[in-house]
């Protein structure tokens, strides 16, 4: 299967807003709740009035945006970048139980948290087919259980219930491997494999699988954000972007503070 890629070069024309993340680092958010790391460039983003209390002042160019329209009545076209004071801090990460009790079958205390997105991808040649619906979506979620048991529950959804022919089956010990923005790369192992679950009505097959994670690679995953994850399925392997680059280091936290 050929590798998948994703081009963010749109991402420059949406409304960008700075930060200041849970760890004190400057990012760059656009409306669409993806992010960047502040880049010294971005300097030209930030403008303090001379009282220095961190609000931004109009520039010239926003200056000139009012234009007049056919009435003859001036409106003001609003800036396709919006800064706010770096200081502030981000809302917290909210952890949502989907469950909290004894597990049915090891009789330990469980802990399961709400899946999230954690990718989507889809291909351009067939994305007008879809009608704004992704191709490929991963919804993920930790389970804890007492002690520094953490297994990673994922669902995939592939928008076509002949899924089977271009990407086979999960397999017993299939590959998951997540490389990190700091440059390190953890790879888990599936528990169990799955065919998949072929849905003629919506036009989906569905996956699930869960992948133990040991402690130390709760130490790696809990240290960045993601980069990319590479799965490997039964008839090859595809790497996806990711949208939840803090996945991993929110949905830890969460189970740490238990």
């Amino acid at each position: 299967m050929l590798v998948l890629s994703l081009c963010w070069s749109w991402l420059s024309l949406q409304a960008q807003t700075v930060k200041k993340d849970s760890h004190g680092e400057m990012i760059v958010v656009f409306d669409d709740g993806s992010w960047r790391y502040y880049e010294a460039s971005d300097s030209l983003l930030l403008k303090v009035d001379e009282a220095g209390d961190g609000q931004s002042s109009q520039s010239a160019e926003e200056k000139g945006s009012e234009k007049t329209n056919r009435k003859g009545a001036k409106h003001e076209n609003p800036p396709l970048l919006t800064v706010v004071d770096p200081s502030r801090k981000l809302p917290a990460y909210p952890c949502v139980e989907t469950f909290s009790g004894v597990d049915e079958y090891s009789k330990r205390k469980r802990v399961d948290l709400q899946k999230e997105y954690l990718f989507e991808y889809t291909d351009p040649e067939v994305a007008a087919f879809l009608k704004g619906r992704s191709y490929v979506s991963c919804e993920a979620g930790l389970i804890g259980f007492v002690g520094e048991v953490r297994v990673l529950s994922i669902k995939i959804t592939i928008a076509s219930r002949m899924a089977r022919a271009d990407y086979g089956y999960l397999s017993s010990n299939t590959l998951m491997s997540i490389k990190l923005l700091n440059g390190e790369s953890v790879t888990l192992f599936a528990s169990g494999s799955d065919l998949g679950l072929i849905n003629n009505e919506k036009n989906e097959t569905v996956y699930r699988a869960s992948f133990p994670i040991s402690r130390e690679s709760q130490k790696i995953l809990a240290s960045s954000p993601i980069d990319k994850l590479k799965v490997v399925w039964s008839t090859g392997y595809e790497e996806y972007p990711v949208t939840n680059v803090d996945f991993f280091m929110n949905q830890l936290m969460c189970l740490e503070n238990q």
